[in-house]
């Protein structure tokens, strides 16, 4: 009977072994899946975040861009009545300069 007993331990034992063995295996499988998810669900955040970044920037650059076209028309404008000035005011001030140079 006793060594029944003994014999009956030792299979409690064995299987308690077992069970931490198995529970061990499994909690090893859970992190390493939990890390890969969490890497996965990171790289998909950082995807989503550098596309918003992305979006973002372009439509700051057509903004900018739409902002200019009426600076850039009236730059244009001042550029042509510099680059061609009206030749009746062309006229008066060189009658002008040359009346400066000529009654002295």
């Amino acid at each position: 009977m006793a060594a029944e007993a003994i014999s009956k331990i030792k299979q409690a034992e064995e299987r308690g072994a077992e069970l931490v063995k198995s529970s061990q295996e499994k909690a090893k499988q859970l992190l390493k899946s939990a890390q890969k998810e969490g890497g996965d669900k990171r790289d998909k955040i950082l995807a989503d975040a550098r596309q918003k970044r992305d979006e973002l920037i372009t439509k700051a650059r057509e903004s900018a861009e739409n902002e200019c076209i009426p600076i850039r028309e009236a730059q244009q404008i001042e550029i042509n009545k510099i680059s061609n000035p009206d030749s009746r005011l062309l006229d008066e001030v060189v009658n002008k300069v040359v009346e400066r140079i000529v009654k002295p």
